[in-house]
């Protein structure tokens, strides 16, 4: 039904509404602290291109585009098949935001991702490491391969940011 929000101010206020409404996140006020005071503080999403590695039901997506991002592609290899109602809540979101057509869902790993002619202002893979590579990943400690083959996924992040992006890393 596509709802339709005057600002990024208010989509952000609808979002987390609808969120606590529809039931699809257990503390959506939390959800916005988080987001909004500690996980991207000092932060604009403003006219910038995101990418999401591994963003689950898109909770960081919805919430970039409704603080004005221009183009969200989201990374979810969950994302067919899934027996879970996750996509649900999707679908659900994408169905009931004017700002949702800046949203892309993409059934793919990162390091499937062919996005070579894509250019982002801001990559986001929080809480999915093993989104990146999980093979790598759990064995980062003991193979040399596996820490190539991270090594070279971070070089392809690089490779794909624009060249004005804020380049930051964190861990939560």
């Amino acid at each position: 039904m596509n709802t339709y929000v005057k600002n990024s101010k208010d989509s952000v206020k609808y979002f987390i509404e609808f969120l606590k409404r529809e039931k699809i996140y257990h503390s959506p006020n939390s959800l916005k602290w988080y987001f909004e005071e500690y996980l991207f503080k000092n932060i604009d999403f403003k006219n910038k291109t995101i990418l999401d590695i591994g963003g689950g039901i898109g909770l960081i997506s919805f919430f970039a585009a409704a603080s004005g991002a221009s183009q969200v592609v989201l990374l979810e290899p969950e994302s067919s098949g899934s027996g879970s109602n996750e996509m649900k809540k999707f679908t659900k979101m994408i169905d009931n935001f004017s700002f949702s057509h800046n949203i892309q869902l993409l059934n793919t790993t990162f390091q499937e991702f062919n996005g070579q002619d894509m250019k982002f202002d801001i990559i986001v893979s929080h809480n999915s490491i093993n989104h990146l590579d999980e093979n790598a990943c759990i064995n980062l400690l003991s193979s040399a391969k596996s820490k190539d083959d991270y090594l070279n996924l971070f070089k392809k992040m690089y490779n794909i940011l624009n060249s004005n992006a804020d380049s930051r890393s964190g861990i939560s």
